[in-house]
C-alpha cells in the first residue's frame, strides 16, 4: 500500500502540470488516495489536498470551462475530490485498527 500511495503522490504532482489530462489524472489520484487511506493516511491525505489546491485554484483549463459552461463544472471538480477525501475518512474511522491496550 505505501508503493501505491507514493505513486499516487507522484502522478498528483504531475497533474498539477498538465493542461486538460491533469483533471482526468487528479481524479485517479483521488481515487487511489481512497484505497490507501486507510494503511497510509499521511501520504493520502497530502494526495488530497494537492488535488484539491490545483483543481479549486491552479487549472486555468478547468476556469476557462466554467467561464463558457457556468461554474457547475468547476463544482462538479472540486466536490469529486471532497467527497472522496469525506469517504476515505469514513473507511478510516470504520476500517482502523483499534489499539485496546489497556
Amino acid at each position: 500500500m505505501k508503493a501505491l500511495s507514493i505513486f499516487g503522490l507522484i502522478l498528483a504532482i504531475i497533474s498539477v502540470f498538465i493542461p486538460f489530462f491533469g483533471l482526468i489524472l487528479a481524479m485517479l489520484c483521488s481515487f487511489l488516495a481512497l484505497i490507501t487511506f486507510v494503511k497510509q493516511p499521511n501520504i493520502s491525505g497530502t494526495i488530497f489536498g494537492i488535488n484539491i489546491f490545483s483543481t479549486a485554484f491552479m487549472s486555468p483549463v478547468l476556469a476557462s470551462m466554467a467561464a463558457d459552461s457556468g461554474i457547475g463544472i468547476y463544482l462538479f471538480f472540486v466536490i469529486y475530490h471532497v467527497v472522496m477525501m469525506f469517504n476515505a475518512f469514513i473507511l478510516f474511522l470504520i476500517f482502523r485498527k483499534k489499539n485496546t491496550a489497556a
